[in-house]
């Protein structure tokens, strides 16, 4: 089984202007997921590839913070899991769409271990802040506060066509194995973005010193 999502915020972001975007990153490197991205583009209602694609391949006229986490030959994939900087629906490495070339994300897994047929986990749980600098054209992306990759790009005009106002949004695919050993757990993985908690608050007039007329 495979498949791929896209979600675009509907407020657009325009680029002429410095842009400081966070977020919670959160998935488990499963045998079922293959990424994500987050991802600049044109169109609000683009979605890219799944079968490996990250749900982004192929969404033309962008730019993403791409999270790669099964490595693939075809995409010339390095032999660890990473972050790079993609543009134009592009995730394989070597090619003029790459911006910056991959950044392992290993050292930030929580590994833990389960006995066979099942395989260990290596939980990724972190604040990505992904910053966009037009006077520099430099696009950043860190890790807890931590600058992890960046590139330089004038990317309103090599991408965009000179148009500065753009949807921010999150991409992410899955690809399962076709079968399973005995006794292994079935799991399609996951692959979330946050943007925090909500927590109501309640007001009342009078201030609360009864409830239904009785003390509170």
């Amino acid at each position: 089984a495979w498949g791929a999502g896209s979600v675009w915020v509907r407020n657009q972001v325009d680029l002429s202007k410095s842009v400081e975007i966070s977020f919670i990153l959160d998935f488990n490197d499963t045998t079922g997921v293959d990424g994500g991205a987050f991802v600049l583009q044109s169109d609000s209602t683009a979605v890219g590839d799944t079968f490996d694609g990250l749900g982004y391949r192929n969404v033309k006229k962008s730019i993403a913070i791409t999270f790669d986490v099964k490595r693939n030959s075809s995409d010339n994939d390095p032999a660890f899991d990473h972050i790079s900087i993609q543009k134009n629906g592009d995730i394989k490495h070597g090619t003029s769409n790459e911006l910056a070339t991959p950044v392992s994300i290993a050292p930030y897994y929580r590994y833990t271990y389960y006995p066979p047929p099942d395989a260990p986990v290596y939980a990724f749980h972190h604040l990505i802040t992904v910053k966009w600098d037009p006077a520099s054209q430099i696009i950043a992306a860190y890790i807890d506060h931590n600058l992890v990759i960046s590139a330089k790009d004038d990317i309103v005009q090599t991408i965009f066509g000179g148009n500065p106002i753009v949807y921010s949004g999150f991409t992410a695919s899955n690809t399962q194995d076709i079968s399973y050993p005995p006794g292994k757990e079935l799991t399609f993985g996951y692959f979330y973005y946050f943007f925090g908690d909500v927590y109501p608050r309640f007001y009342s007039d009078p201030l609360l010193d009864t409830c239904f007329g009785k003390p509170i």
